[in-house]
């Protein structure tokens, strides 16, 4: 991390961070062993919360990669790894109302 002027005492140490990606990853506890023993990282603290049994290789390589750079930044965090029943998001439930013109700065219009 020096590379990027991250210091190297912020480990994530009493930090939770939690991630959400689509679809079960049945490999992410084994990809996370190899990616660790090849970057002598710390075994990772993960908690795993599935929301469905459905697996999906594509989102599998998106969750490996969220999941083991999230540990190569934060080696002391815990995290949990939420894994959504789809990728599909309600929309309905997370929409924000539409701003009015009036409220929109003339710059966005």
């Amino acid at each position: 991390m020096a590379a990027y002027g991250y210091p190297s005492n912020l480990t994530g140490a009493g930090q939770t961070i939690a991630i959400i990606d689509a679809y079960k990853d049945s490999a992410i506890t084994s990809d996370v062993s190899l990616f660790d023993t090849k970057y002598k990282l710390p075994a990772i603290n993960l908690q795993v919360v599935a929301l469905g049994n459905q697996a999906n290789a594509d989102w599998a390589v998106e969750t490996s990669l969220d999941v083991e750079w999230v540990h190569a930044v934060a080696p002391g965090a815990k995290i949990v790894l939420v894994e959504a029943k789809t990728s599909v998001l309600p929309i309905w439930k997370v929409r924000s109302p539409r701003p009015s013109p009036s409220t929109t700065p003339r710059s966005c219009r």
